[in-house]
């Protein structure tokens, strides 16, 4: 095996015992990737990896705040997700990671996480349910059932929530605090849902911050035109984040970032105080109750993440002619859950 990464004592030991080997790969599908490799690969890699990365820095921030956490737990969970799921997961392509449906379904539940106490333990204990749940799934080689759910379903649930984090983000989009929309259409009080969120915005567009919204559309038109020049230089960019560096350094130097500023817009400063460290392994408290009341929704967002993950994986598993195992995947998701 004269392309092997493996030192020659290990692949010779490998070549005696394929049952071995065959036992050590299905555990960690990454060894195959590493067998398998090249350094030509190399270049093409790095660049991809860093792409990925720089868009994930503002991609994660942003899925953070609509699950109702601060920016950094996005950026963390990226980091912890990436790798696991490399190591553990099936698909060689694929990035796990925050994602809209995912978030949508959490910020959903933010009434029930608030009812056990402390809303982050219970998003921690939820967390761990969904990965033990799709870990024993893939141990259980139910990964093909995942072919049942119908595409027309998943593409309306993800159109559908994509709906809901337009009109979720619209106050911020605004620069409106979701203090100051209007609680009220015409003196009834509606109940909560997109529509209705969107006309009880629609009274409180008299509050807008101009500054906020200038930053927010320069941010958007920026990332929708960089995105265009892709096809003209035949490269992939990461169109978020040089947007979201560029408009923070417009907003720096018109001292928009100042307190004292007239025209002050929000930081990240402001939603969390800066910090250089990633957050410490936490266990949340295992009691009865509250496995009880999470374990719906931890069942409902287990089957959503799997199957989101399952379809895109064999999506480019598909074009890009490389082996998929769904169960193997449906171990990956579990193992980024609980990491």
């Amino acid at each position: 095996m004269a392309d092997s990464l493996f030192p020659p004592p290990l692949s010779e030991m490998r070549k005696i015992l394929p049952a071995t080997q065959v036992a050590v790969e299905r555990a960690l599908p990454f060894v195959r990737t590493f067998r398998e490799y090249e350094a030509r690969y190399l270049k093409a890699d790095f660049v991809a990896g860093l792409t990925t990365a720089l868009f994930t820095i503002p991609q994660g921030m942003a899925y953070a705040l609509i699950a109702g956490f601060p920016p950094a737990a996005g950026i963390s969970t990226a980091i912890a997700a990436s790798i696991l799921g490399a190591v553990f997961g099936s698909s060689e392509f694929l990035i796990n990671g925050p994602t809209n449906a995912i978030s949508v379904m959490l910020a959903g539940n933010a009434a029930l996480f608030a009812a056990q106490g402390d809303p982050v333990a219970a998003i921690v204990l939820l967390t761990l349910l969904i990965g033990a749940m799709q870990t024993a799934a893939g141990l259980l080689r139910v990964g093909t059932l995942t072919r049942f759910v119908s595409e027309p379903v998943l593409i309306g649930f993800t159109a559908g929530a994509g709906v809901y984090i337009v009109i979720n983000q619209l106050p911020a989009f605004l620069g409106i605090p979701r203090s100051e929309v209007a609680r009220t259409l015409f003196g009834w009080t509606p109940t909560h849902s997109a529509f209705f969120d969107l006309l009880r915005l629609v009274q409180s567009l008299a509050r807008t911050h101009w500054p906020t919204l200038a930053l927010s559309a320069g941010t958007f038109v920026l990332v929708r035109a960089i995105q265009k020049a892709e096809r003209k230089v035949h490269r992939k960019l990461p169109a978020p984040f040089v947007a979201v560096v560029l408009v923070t350094v417009v907003a720096w130097a018109l001292g928009w970032h100042d307190p004292r500023h007239p025209l002050h817009v929000k930081t990240v400063a402001d939603i969390e105080p800066l910090t250089r460290s990633l957050p410490l392994p936490k266990l949340p408290r295992f009691d009865v109750p509250s496995i009880r009341a999470l374990f719906q929704p931890a069942v409902a967002i287990a089957v959503m993440g799997a199957v989101e993950a399952v379809a895109i994986g064999k999506s480019l598993a598909a074009k890009a002619g490389h082996p998929f195992d769904a169960s193997r995947q449906l171990i990956g998701e579990g193992v980024c859950n609980l990491g």
